[in-house]
């Protein structure tokens, strides 16, 4: 089995810098641009998947329905959400990362993860690793087949699919870069366990693409 796991196209909340987290933000034109662009690297190297499944916010499955083949059925799973923020969603990033003192508590998600408590209107990394682990050991009881899967779904998700599969330290948690549109590879053969194939692979060519490579030192990016 092949799991590609795709992070959705720009919103506008992406662009001017607000935690999104839950709150359901349709894509800009610019996202559906380079999700079409993406489609199109796709029928170009002949790219097909047999499963797509998305998170049902509606950013990611209006990436999916660019990126799936005409009708092809798109599975909607809800342990593909991006982590809650609670009554923080909304929020300001570039405030956060100033030190904004309002925005005191969701800034350890972000700056300090290992020590993050979220509001009580919030998710915390437990509940997302256990939702996101779920689906992926539903994928192994599920498909035996050698099947190709699209998983499309968040910058917070992605990384919580592939930390089930490399787990490292919780501080460490926004340190790869995943920008939109970006893939992440994850194969398995029979009864053996997931590896990580491949990680920010980009199917269109930009100058902020070309940085975003795994392991790129910097500040933690926000999955916005």
């Amino acid at each position: 089995m092949k799991v590609t796991i795709v992070r959705h196209g720009e919103t506008e909340w992406n662009k001017i810098g607000r935690i999104q987290g839950q709150t359901d933000v349709p894509l800009n034109d610019y996202g559906r641009q380079v999700a079409k662009q993406t489609r199109q690297a796709y029928e170009k190297e002949n790219i097909h998947y047999d499963v797509i499944y998305s998170s049902p916010l509606i950013r990611a499955y209006e990436t999916a329905r660019i990126l799936a083949d005409p009708g092809q059925e798109i599975r909607i799973d809800s342990r593909l959400k991006e982590l809650s923020y609670g009554k923080y969603e909304g929020s300001d990033y570039h405030k956060l990362m100033a030190g904004e003192p309002e925005l005191a508590q969701i800034s350890n998600c972000f700056l300090a993860p290992q020590n993050y408590v979220p509001d009580p209107t919030g998710e915390s990394f437990s509940q997302l690793f256990q939702r996101t682990r779920s689906f992926l050991e539903d994928l192994r009881k599920q498909f035996h087949n050698n099947e190709s899967i699209l998983v499309v779904c968040h910058g917070g998700t992605t990384r919580a699919l592939l930390w089930a599969i490399q787990e490292r330290d919780l501080s460490e948690f926004w340190k790869t870069r995943h920008k939109n549109l970006c893939h992440s590879i994850l194969t398995c053969e029979g009864a053996e366990p997931f590896t990580i194939a491949e990680q920010a692979k980009y199917y269109y060519q930009t100058e902020e693409a070309k940085a975003c490579q795994p392991g790129t030192p910097g500040a933690s990016e926000a999955p916005l």
